[in-house]
């Protein structure tokens, strides 16, 4: 008789630190080492092999960046409010800046081909729910989506660099100061 099988959810986990990590160069055998699983049983849950592995936990992770990072920008009130609740939200999603961005992960080396569409649908959702609080806020919708991608530009490339550091103290401070940086100078509250 085989091990246990675990709930889904846990494999998922499992399987976005490995992602994370490594990209879509993960190998099947760090994958089910990860797990706990054989492979016959990582099978079980994902039948279409490795990249339904992949699939489904950048599907996930776009749910979870919907409901952490997103929802609070959608939210009516504050502009600069509603900014700070997405930056705590990173901080969680991200461990204060410990854990790899697992979209960046997975544009690495070409590794992108196939889940093209599961990894702009979750950049662009976010780029765009930023920019809609910066145009609120005040900035022209053009400056507000320029402002709205730099700002994603800095938080991917400072998630790179602190990871290349083994500090994640910028990232934090990036997030604390991110907001103040994005709005125009009449609307950022303390």
């Amino acid at each position: 008789m085989g091990a246990p099988l675990i709930p889904k959810d846990e494999v998922l986990n499992r399987l976005t630190r490995v992602f994370r990590e490594s990209g879509y160069a993960a190998s099947l055998s760090q994958l089910s080492e990860a797990t706990g699983l054989q492979r016959a049983s990582l099978y079980h849950y994902f039948p279409g092999g490795k990249a339904e592995m992949a699939a489904a936990v950048i599907e996930r992770s776009n749910r979870i960046l919907g409901e952490e990072i997103l929802a609070p920008l959608l939210e009516p009130g504050d502009p600069a409010k509603r900014l700070r609740a997405m930056m705590r939200g990173l901080d969680r999603y991200f461990d204060s800046g410990r854990e790899s961005c697992l979209l960046g992960s997975l544009t690495l080396g070409g590794s992108r081909r196939g889940f093209e569409e599961h990894i702009e649908a979750g950049f662009a959702a976010w780029i765009a729910a930023v920019a809609s609080v910066l145009a609120e806020a005040g900035w022209p919708r053009r400056e507000a989506r320029t402002r709205a991608e730099d700002a994603i530009f800095a938080i991917e490339g400072a998630l790179v660099v602190c990871r290349g550091m083994g500090d994640a103290a910028p990232f934090r401070r990036l997030l604390r100061d991110l907001p103040g940086h994005l709005l125009p100078a009449s609307t950022v509250a303390a």
